[in-house]
């Protein structure tokens, strides 16, 4: 399933803090995963455009779940820095959220303007930000140990005995 209209407004938080997605009114589904018609009006404006991707944009060209990865790349990077990075030169997460500067090579990846250079599914996303999420935590342990002052013991040793 395609749902071709993410945005933060069909993004919803469940009882259990997980997030849902709604409003598959545009969504594209394959046919064996129809389980009800999904009508959109001819007057209805198909995805919103602040968050669709550029293939979404011209007419006729393919649209497949990359177009989602996209629009997730952008909620992704205005969650932490309040702008809808478009073109070039855009804030990165990591200037105003050092913490979370690992998710910008994942966001640069995820709004890639041609479809075939970010990544295929949702899935590799998800592990993409699983690793370098533990990998960033475990750097930041590694810094946090080697910033602890170890107080030195002078050792005693008992020189009788000895000349």
């Amino acid at each position: 399933m395609i749902h071709r209209d993410v945005k933060p407004e069909n993004l919803l938080v469940d009882k259990n803090g997980r997030i849902v997605v709604s409003d598959f009114g545009v969504a594209h589904f394959e046919e064996e995963d129809l389980a009800t018609a999904v009508e959109t009006g001819s007057a209805e404006r198909l995805a919103n455009f602040r968050y669709s991707a550029p293939e979404q944009r011209t007419p006729g060209a393919p649209v497949d779940e990359r177009a989602d990865i996209f629009a997730m790349g952008l909620i992704l990077h205005e969650m932490f820095t309040g702008e809808i990075p478009h073109g070039t030169g855009y804030r990165r997460i990591g200037s105003h959220a050092p913490d979370f500067a690992y998710l910008d090579p994942i966001v640069e990846k995820m709004i890639r303007q041609s479809p075939s250079e970010r990544p295929p599914w949702i899935a590799q996303v998800k592990d993409e930000l699983i690793m370098r999420g533990a990998e960033f935590i475990t750097h930041q342990k590694l810094d946090a140990a080697r910033k602890v002052v170890v107080p030195s013991a002078t050792p005693r040793i008992l020189l009788e005995g000895w000349t």
